[in-house]
């Protein structure tokens, strides 16, 4: 009965010392929980704080590109302007060659 006893005793104490391991394991394994999630936290809101950057980036950026769409039509049109007055005066400048030479001829 001694015997038994003991034994029974023994194997309360290791159960005792198993659950207690089992509660500390327990308990870590929360605590690494939260810290994950926290962590999941912080990266959550990191990604979303890089996301509204880019984002405002894209939109400066599609801005910016409409400026310089409109800026390359402007220089566009104005080339174009340019080229017609060009003609104009290689016109008129032909012209004139045309019309003095035609004097000169006349003089001589």
């Amino acid at each position: 009965m001694e015997e038994l006893r003991n034994s029974l005793q023994a194997s309360l104490e290791e159960d005792a010392t198993a659950e207690a391991n089992s509660k500390k394991g327990f308990k870590k394994l929360v605590a690494d929980l939260e810290n994950t999630y926290a962590g999941l936290g912080r990266s959550l809101a990191a990604a979303k704080s890089n996301l509204q950057q880019a984002q405002q980036s894209l939109k400066n950026e599609e801005r910016y590109l409409v400026e310089q769409k409109e800026e390359k039509k402007s220089a566009q049109e104005g080339l174009a302007a340019k080229e017609k007055q060009c003609e104009n005066w290689a016109k008129t400048y032909a012209q004139q060659t045309a019309a003095r030479t035609a004097e000169r001829k006349v003089v001589e």
